[in-house]
């Protein structure tokens, strides 16, 4: 982790852990009060993981029915909305998408306008033509890549010089979106489909999802603690967590567990288990355990 990563973890972890241990109600960097969707949604995809983990930190909304339809495609709209959630700016949409529209095909009153606006303003989106959005066509695999390259850039991000993109089919990607995919494919955000890029292909929703929780890996924004088990008390529902050398007391009523990224429970933790950890803060509590064994998160 870089020092800038270091300091923003070390202040979160005295933040976070303060209203854990304490019980106050602070502000969370994730949630106050997780979605209506249940994990059952999920259950069983390739993707489990990083769907249970959107849908916890808002991200991924589901469908009024409670179904997350992962295999569907999304929208360059629907897109744009994802990056604006995680980017933490959905205020900034809401007002945004009460001006006058950017975009000569996005009505005053389509639901995305707030989102298209705001990955507008941050150089993330330049539309697909004069004045164009397209909001409701399937995003492509090489768009989505793309606009998570800008996104990164915009951030100021430094990036790795001389990667190439490495895919089977990289002469079907796109001359604009090269630097993108050679650039996410070194940061190991872009991992293709059995050596494949397919670039014209539609993105799908878990697709969507894995990329954009790669690109907080990236930034090492994707977890608000990373620690060893201490102990595990299953009565209480509470577990104690060697963060940074610090014993961290959190509660874990509701938490999801999931074990080398399968689903799992508070009975499967043992002492010595690398965790991590998303939590919010109203009321205290943990909403998502990881416990991962490869040195990976």
């Amino acid at each position: 982790m870089s020092q800038s990563g270091q300091s923003k973890h070390s202040l979160l972890l005295i933040a976070v852990a303060f209203a854990l241990v304490c019980g106050l109600a602070g502000s969370c960097p994730i949630i106050a009060k997780a979605p209506p969707v249940t994990h059952a949604a999920s259950s069983g995809h390739w993707a489990e993981l990083e769907l249970v983990e959107a849908v916890l930190k808002r991200f991924l909304l589901g469908y009024p029915d409670g179904s997350l339809r992962p295999d569907g495609t999304i929208s360059r709209a629907e897109f744009c909305a994802l990056v604006v959630r995680m980017a933490g700016r959905e205020k900034d949409a809401a007002v945004a998408r009460r001006l006058p529209s950017s975009f000569s095909d996005v009505d005053v009153n389509h639901w995305g306008k707030g989102y298209l606006e705001i990955c507008l303003e941050a150089g993330i989106i330049e539309g697909t033509g004069p004045g164009l959005a397209t909001p409701e066509r399937d995003i492509t695999r090489a768009e989505a890549v793309t606009m998570l390259d800008r996104y990164l850039s915009a951030l100021g991000f430094q990036f790795r010089s001389g990667e190439s993109v490495g895919f089977r089919d990289s002469e079907e990607v796109p001359g604009w979106a090269v630097t993108a995919a050679s650039r996410l494919a070194g940061l190991g955000v872009l991992r293709g489909d059995v050596g494949l890029f397919r670039p014209g292909s539609s993105l799908t929703r878990a697709e969507a999802v894995a990329l954009l929780l790669r690109v907080q890996d990236v930034l090492g924004d994707r977890w608000d603690f990373c620690g060893v088990l201490d102990s595990c008390d299953t009565k209480t529902m509470r577990i104690c967590v060697n963060v940074q050398g610090e014993l961290v007391s959190m509660a874990a009523t509701d938490a999801v567990v999931f074990r080398y990224g399968k689903p799992g429970s508070l009975f499967d933790l043992r002492p010595g288990d690398p965790l991590a950890l998303s939590c919010a803060s109203s009321p205290a509590r943990v909403l998502l355990i990881h416990v991962f064994d490869d040195g990976t998160r």
